[in-house]
């Protein structure tokens, strides 16, 4: 059976969507880790444009700031470093893409 892109998304969505709830049933769910309060915003934003909440949930429904915040949370300190500051920041080693095993160049 193919499946058209259509039903995967609105599939995709629905577990979104269940992951969200249960997420939101855990206590302290809705901590944020990495980003202030400032950057989940301009995060929730991005999300919400690339995922928007048309006919079903998207990004915000789903939580994904959150995710993301966990993602970026879970990394080692130095990895977090690079994450807040950017690869080739000044003040960071200049391996700082090999702290993120990047494998290719940085353009």
């Amino acid at each position: 059976m193919q499946m058209l892109r259509r039903e995967w998304m609105q599939a995709a969505m629905a577990a979104a969507q269940h992951a969200h709830e249960q997420m939101t049933k855990a206590p302290g769910a809705r901590k944020l880790r990495f980003f202030t309060a400032e950057e989940a915003g301009r995060v929730a934003a991005l999300a919400s444009v690339i995922i928007p909440s048309d006919e079903g949930p998207g990004a915000t429904e789903a939580g994904v700031v959150y995710f993301i915040d966990a993602l970026l949370a879970a990394g080692a300190e130095e990895e977090r470093a690079v994450y807040r500051a950017g690869p080739r920041s000044p003040g960071l080693p200049k391996e700082g893409a090999r702290i993120l095993n990047w494998r290719g160049p940085i353009r």
